[in-house]
């Protein structure tokens, strides 16, 4: 089952107003897997539920970097060129 680690150690003795901690986890290919399968067998999540998530995830992170950060329920509107 996958599981997140514990990172209250790094929020010790620091006042909340003072800092921000924003920790990335890098998944490969083998975890991928095994999360996916995790969601469709114990979750009962279907391929098109995973998608949607998955498109969703791409829009923020793709708002976040380019407009800002925006708040959930925000309707997100992105162009994009295609070139051949």
């Amino acid at each position: 089952m996958f599981q997140r680690g514990n990172y209250a150690h790094l929020e010790e003795n620091i006042p909340d107003q003072f800092y921000s901690v924003h920790i990335i986890c890098f998944t490969g290919q083998d975890e991928a897997q095994r999360i996916d399968q995790e969601l469709f067998t114990e979750y009962a999540f279907s391929v098109d539920q995973l998608m949607e998530l998955a498109g969703l995830s791409c829009a923020v992170a793709v708002a976040r970097v380019g407009h800002g950060v925006i708040e959930l329920g925000q309707e997100v509107t992105m162009m994009t060129q295609v070139t051949s």
